[in-house]
């Protein structure tokens, strides 16, 4: 989906929300004046920009990118869209100060700023951990104080982005809430404002009812989703599946595209995000990169592999492919290097999933004890997020990368390598079929569609 059909997904959303509010109940002139100038308040954890602070405590800001925000920002010409969001670390009292009027000012964003206790408790352990493992169907145990705990946090943390959304709101906005992060803050906004207009768009899967109600906190989960007008999906079995969920959890009536709760009909959407290719374009600063790492591979094929630290992303999976490939051909040893690069985990805590990390080491560590010799070294192995340039260089100059993973939403970064592939149409997209975009990539002959857990390599390419 390319950025007309992300424009035309997020207007489907904000027309739905539109209609809803103006059939609710009829308006009084002021009113009516209200919606026809309202604006879009967009509530996300994690921050459009990227606050940087130096030495001096001077605050520099730079807009970051995502599938996301710049399906948002295309809407800015048709309406004021409104950013409410956390800055991303923990600040003192005079430096919010200044943060906050400088991201009012020069972003149009209202900042939500956590201590450092919800910062471990909300940030780190329930959505880093617990519900981004829940919604990959990969729930873990949650003992009775630690989950009571983290719920605490995760109200604290919602109510203080409703005190933000209070802070701009006026009749007539809408409010759209993204993510798992901010799941009770839909009804949160339904309670303090009756007759607002409030959308959900869930970025992420949403697993079985047989999954999903092993969790604690399932209940209070649902009834938070389901003070939107709309929730939106990107693809229509986690649509299926949340339906499934209301009615085995709270006994809700449901069809395909509604559920009904407290008297109103909540929509349910499917709208899946896309990239912007002209993102991708090869700038001559580029192609000298490019040009750079041509030369420094010259003579091997590059294989890429672009990850996440979590379990979900098939690292040991596709560590465990190479390796039979090497062992199976040995004619390629020597002329083939494997490029990984696992970035932070959700959260940014690397603790979290430290035996995984352990596990992906000495895989390596086997790999180039069997393999690498004086002057071949069969992995390049990245330990950190590169900067976008440089991920733009790296998928142009792959001759195959890796997308192994084994439950996944919708993965913006196989698309990014088309796009970015396009100009020698060269590459192979090797594609898990549990990741969210494998039918699209199958019905398209876009990919080599994977079982990732299938690590025995029965042919390569010549």
């Amino acid at each position: 989906m390319g950025e007309e059909e992300q424009l035309q997904s997020l207007h489907k959303e904000l027309a739905t929300l539109r209609s809803r509010g103006e059939s609710s109940k009829r308006p009084s002139e002021g009113r009516r004046q209200a919606h026809a100038k309202g604006k879009l308040i967009v509530c996300a954890l994690r921050r459009p920009v990227k606050v940087t602070t130096d030495a001096s405590g001077g605050v520099t800001l730079e807009e970051s990118s995502g599938g996301f925000k710049r399906a948002i920002d295309g809407l800015e010409s048709e309406c004021e869209v409104h950013w409410v969001t956390w800055p991303g670390e923990i600040y003192g009292a005079a430096a919010q100060d200044t943060l906050r009027d400088k991201l009012q000012a020069e972003n149009n964003t209202t900042a939500v700023f956590l201590t450092r206790e919800l910062v471990d408790l909300y940030y780190r352990q329930l959505c880093g951990q617990e519900l981004w493992m829940l919604y990959h169907s990969r729930p873990r145990k949650i003992g009775l104080k630690r989950q009571t705990r983290l719920y605490e946090a995760f109200v604290a943390a919602n109510r203080l982005f409703l005190e933000a959304v209070s802070r701009c709101y006026v009749p007539g906005d809408i409010v759209l809430v993204y993510d798992f992060p901010l799941l009770l803050l839909p009804s949160l906004v339904r309670r303090r404002f009756a007759n607002a207009r409030v959308g959900l768009f869930m970025d992420t899967r949403f697993p079985s009812p047989d999954i999903y109600c092993t969790s604690p906190l399932r209940s209070q989960l649902l009834h938070g989703m389901l003070g939107a007008d709309t929730i939106t999906f990107h693809d229509s079995k986690y649509s299926r599946n949340f339906g499934g969920a209301c009615t085995r959890v709270l006994g809700l009536t449901t069809s395909p595209k509604s559920v009904v709760h407290e008297g109103r009909t909540v929509n349910l959407s499917v709208n899946p995000l896309g990239i912007t290719p002209e993102l991708f374009a090869l700038t001559p600063a580029l192609r000298t990169r490019i040009a750079a790492l041509r030369h420094r591979f010259e003579g091997m094929r590059i294989i890429i592999g672009m990850d996440r630290l979590n379990p979900c992303r098939g690292l040991p999976h596709k560590l465990l492919a190479f390796e039979s490939m090497l062992t199976k051909y040995p004619q390629w040893r020597g002329k083939v290097v494997f490029v990984l690069v696992v970035r932070e985990p959700w959260g940014g805590d690397w603790s979290q999933f430290e035996a995984l990390r352990a596990e992906v080491d000495t895989l390596i560590g086997r790999i180039h004890g069997t393999f690498a010799t004086a002057d071949y070294s069969p992995i390049r192995y990245l330990h950190k997020s590169l900067p976008a340039h440089e991920v733009v260089a790296l998928y142009a100059v792959s001759d195959v990368a890796l997308f192994t993973s084994t439950c996944e939403g919708l993965d913006l970064a196989a698309l990014e390598y088309v796009a970015c592939q396009q100009p020698k149409s060269e590459g192979v997209l090797m594609y898990s079929e549990f990741a969210g975009c494998a039918q699209a990539l199958r019905a398209t002959r876009g990919a080599v569609i994977v079982n990732p857990f299938d690590t025995e390599v029965r042919r390569v390419l010549v």
